[in-house]
């Protein structure tokens, strides 16, 4: 056996991806965020039906029916996933992830404009998150 400079046998450290701590904290608070709002989402829409028997109980003047909130259970589960989907992108450091992201929580910020039972403090995370994330911007590829 030669002790040639290529053929070393101990392996070689770990080497960082290039992704800063802070980066990885806010895409993984993204990820968890977005994935446990999805799966939300996903069982309202499973169970709208009863949904709606439970709101007319309690308000049988409210005007939604069960097809207003398939809509509006669908429609948030589909933005949340994209969310969701471009968290994970950031995780890999693709630009893609951050326009996705950036997209899905401009519409669900939109949306929450539009529904007025919301307080403003339930839109910031939508606002505040694309903003944090847009400065590592330039560390996407």
């Amino acid at each position: 056996m030669s002790n040639q400079p290529g053929n070393d046998s101990t392996p070689e450290p770990l080497r960082e991806k290039g992704r800063p701590v802070i980066l990885s904290l806010l895409a993984l608070f993204s990820m968890i965020y977005f994935a446990l709002l999805s799966i939300l989402f996903l069982l309202c829409l499973s169970y709208s039906s009863a949904i709606v028997r439970v709101r007319a109980l309690y308000n049988p003047n409210n005007g939604f029916t069960g097809s207003h909130l398939q809509l509006f259970f669908g429609v948030s589960f589909l933005l949340h996933l994209g969310a969701f989907a471009g968290a994970l992108l950031i995780w890999k450091l693709r630009k893609n992830g951050y326009y996705l992201l950036a997209l899905s929580c401009l519409l669900l910020f939109i949306s929450h404009l539009f529904l007025s039972q919301l307080s403003p403090g339930a839109s910031l995370v939508y606002i505040i998150l694309p903003i944090l994330l847009g400065v590592f911007f330039p560390r996407l590829h």
